[in-house]
């Protein structure tokens, strides 16, 4: 993260060696300047591009190192969010939600770290938010294994998008006639605030990874 946040400065000090680059190169018609002063900017020139250079190069191999971690890594949406007031708790039970997520697709790996994206809040951790997952996996092939497997899983039927289509236009006119919150949660048209409970009697009827209606993406870079 320091290395990224550096990222700015290194930029900027590459554009300023360029622009000084630049001025020095007038300097060679300027009759004033004497040979010995001629080899002295002629020294730190050289300096400014070497360094220029090991800069060029830290952050090339910084941008290489996030792209391959974005290449193998997913964001899953949509998994319950521990509500526990300890964070290391919640990091544990979001490692084994995804353990059981990747059980699910048939994916034969373990994560290599995962975390929820944002800042936890407890009052929308309450009301059934939960924050995605970003996933790093071993490999880019696991990456596309996950989302070969989702994309299996996902693909419907012409009945079944029907269905779906219409669950939507019953949802929006419900909406539009009460005004209430309703949303469409695992096939059915409910109060968003009947969303805890209901993920709480999900879990004790199917222990511990319960299957909500998650969503499966490639992580894109910011």
């Amino acid at each position: 993260m320091r290395a990224h946040n550096q990222i700015p400065q290194k930029r900027h000090f590459l554009n300023e060696v360029t622009s000084t680059n630049l001025a020095i190169d007038t300097l060679d018609d300027d009759p004033s300047i004497s040979p010995a002063a001629r080899v002295i900017i002629s020294q730190l020139n050289n300096l400014l591009k070497m360094a220029a250079s090991i800069v060029d190069n830290s952050i090339s191999d910084i941008d290489y190192a996030a792209e391959m971690e974005r290449r193998r890594s997913v964001v899953i949406t949509g998994l319950t969010e521990n509500q526990s007031e300890t964070p290391s708790v919640r990091a544990i039970s979001d490692n084994n939600a995804v353990t059981g997520f990747l059980d699910q697709l048939g994916v034969e790996t373990r994560s290599v770290v995962c975390y929820r994206m944002g800042w936890y809040n407890k009052d929308r951790a309450a009301n059934g938010a939960c924050r995605p997952i970003k996933v790093v996996l071993p490999a880019s092939s696991f990456e596309r294994t996950c989302l070969r497997q989702w994309n299996k899983k996902e693909s419907l039927t012409q009945e079944q998008l029907k269905a779906r289509r219409q669950l939507q236009a019953e949802c929006a006119e419900k909406r539009k006639e009460t005004s209430a919150d309703w949303i469409i949660y695992n096939g059915t048209i409910v109060l968003r605030s009947e969303i805890k409970e209901r993920r709480m009697n999900e879990e004790n009827l199917s222990g511990p990874f319960p299957r909500t209606e998650s969503m499966l993406t490639r992580h894109q870079k910011n």
